[in-house]
């Protein structure tokens, strides 16, 4: 009778742990998920970065007082790879279109585009989906300011989405069996997706009628009698948002309830698979709780060296993947012997865990921030350029600046960051130590400032 009745309650119990770890390991896969759409985001924003800084190079560059020939001006856009493309002048009349329309010279185009309207005023803009001047095709141009003294143009080049990178980090975007990811602009119009049954160039609310109605961040919703989870991450620089689906079914295939309910049941069946389910149990999170401690900085709860040096592996591969670099903050609180000379170690290290704290709080999801050693705080940042990598390292800066300490000295503690940031896609140790070089920069130079390492020095 006793047993039989350990058989059950192990049972119970088996079953109401199993659930648990199938619930967490679901929270995982989501997270791990939503992680691929900040990604994705973090993709687009930096290609269209790219390409806008690109185009207002070479463009300023070979069209410095004069206006292209025709031929001039088509050879330019077929090294871009442009599918059509545009010069402006000052006033927004066209100078130059390609593929070439001779009538169309001369008109006062950019009052039809709000992309060009914006390049005319001096900023660079990104379309939603539009007709291109030229053939009317489905486009999404990039328009970029050429200022030239008194004679400032406008270039604008434009991209069918679907034939460029873009479209293939989409199709490349998720594993997951029954995926359909979408870029969508800011009308809700299609640019590039994998889903052949919504091609790019329809409405969202057409192809896609329930992923067009959810809202947030992430969640659910049903097509087909079938339960769809997804993740939308806007574009930065961009009216555009990046959508990834997958179908629950097998977003939690890993994890489904059979394969866990048969677990459970088999640590029923016999006291000896009871008992060694359990010791199993408690081995597992004795083993998970070695590995937080062997992976986290215990006085900040911060990833510990160990734990960076293996995501910075894993960013860079990523990074080398798609052609793209990555960003790294060394970021080191100034004077920071001072606060333990006046007032105590104790107070040190709460300063330590707080600014800690407000760095996790401001990174983005895909980033990761960890305690490098002592006062020095290392900042991850896949897939992001040298401008979105000096934006960050500002934005940590001001945080840490903004407010006195969280501590339980009555003395306000206010202390100051200076963060030295690099980019690169191959090397983790150069990286760090050019990262390490600019710090010493910002240092140098009086502190509380962003030093960026450039071409092996670091520059304020």
């Amino acid at each position: 009778m006793l047993v039989a009745v350990f058989v059950v309650v192990v049972a119970v119990v088996g079953f109401g742990v199993t659930e648990r770890n199938q619930a967490s390991a679901r929270r995982r896969i989501e997270e791990r998920f939503q992680t691929r759409g900040s990604l994705a985001a973090r993709f687009m924003a930096n290609y269209v970065r790219q390409i806008t800084k690109q185009e207002q190079d070479q463009a300023a560059k070979y069209w410095s007082g004069r206006v292209p020939t025709d031929g001039e001006f088509q050879q330019f856009v077929d090294a871009f790879g442009f599918q059509a493309a545009v010069l402006l002048d000052g006033q927004g009349r066209l100078l130059r279109v390609a593929p070439a329309s001779p009538a169309l010279l001369g008109q006062p185009i950019a009052q039809n585009y709000t992309h060009l309207q914006a390049a005319v005023t001096g900023r660079n803009a990104v379309s939603d989906v539009v007709p291109s001047a030229a053939r009317n095709e489905p486009v999404i141009a990039f328009a970029v300011p050429l200022p030239q003294g008194q004679d400032a143009r406008v270039f604008s080049g434009a991209f069918q989405v679907q034939s460029t990178p873009l479209a293939a980090f989409l199709n490349d975007a998720s594993p997951i069996r029954g995926a359909a990811n979408y870029l969508v602009d800011g009308k809700g119009i299609l640019a590039a997706t994998n889903d052949r049954s919504a091609p790019a160039g329809t409405a969202l609310e057409t192809g896609v009628p329930g992923l067009a109605r959810a809202t947030g961040a992430e969640g659910r919703y049903q097509a087909d009698g079938e339960s769809i989870y997804f993740v939308a991450e806007a574009v930065e620089g961009t009216t555009w948002r990046v959508l990834l689906t997958a179908p629950v079914a097998a977003l939690y295939e890993p994890v489904s309830d059979t394969r866990w309910g048969s677990l459970a049941l088999a640590a029923a069946l016999t006291i000896a698979a009871a008992a060694a389910g359990i010791l199993f149990l408690r081995n597992t999170a004795a083993r998970e709780a070695l590995e937080r401690v062997t992976r986290t900085d215990a006085l900040t709860g911060l990833p510990n060296r160990r734990h960076i040096e293996e995501f910075l592996d894993m960013a860079l591969a990523a990074a080398a993947r798609h052609g793209q670099q990555i960003g790294v903050l060394m970021a080191d609180i100034d004077h920071f012997k001072a606060v333990n000379d006046t007032h105590g170690h104790r107070c040190g290290d709460e300063v330590l865990a707080d600014i800690g704290a407000r760095l996790a709080k401001a990174v983005r999801r895909d980033e990761l921030v960890g305690r490098w050693g002592g006062e020095e705080f290392i900042v991850i940042l896949p897939l992001t350029d040298a401008d979105a990598t000096y934006r960050a390292a500002e934005r940590l800066r001001v945080v840490v600046g903004a407010a006195d300490a969280a501590t339980s000295d009555k003395a306000p503690v206010r202390v100051t960051m200076s963060i030295g940031g690099a980019v690169g896609d191959s090397d983790a140790d150069a990286l760090v130590d050019a990262a390490d070089a600019a710090l010493y920069a910002a240092k140098k130079a009086g502190r509380d400032r962003v030093a960026m390492a450039s071409e092996g020095a670091a520059a304020i």
